[in-house]
């Protein structure tokens, strides 16, 4: 296995019939998409669909599909610009 370290959104890429999410990937700018293995990790990231995460991890291909084992990620925060004017 890669061991990997990527930046992107988490994105829903599997739904069953009700409309829920099944299964999820990260979509980076650089490497495309990487399907996140469905462990204890991999599901703590379905809270956080349609945010930006820093995550590592192995990665292995299935089929044609790239899947990473997460092994740790945190949330990528915006970081908001105080703007000072002094008179």
């Amino acid at each position: 296995m890669i061991t990997m370290r990527g930046k992107g959104l988490i994105i829903p890429v599997e739904w069953d019939e009700k409309g829920n999410v099944l299964r999820i990937a990260i979509s980076t700018q650089g490497e495309g998409e990487y399907h996140i293995d469905p462990d204890e990790q991999g599901e703590a990231l379905k809270a956080l669909i349609r945010k930006e995460v820093d995550l590592t991890g192995e990665v292995r291909m299935i089929g044609r599909k790239k899947v990473v084992r997460v092994k740790a990620f945190h949330l990528v925060k915006d970081w908001d610009i105080v703007y000072k004017t002094t008179h």
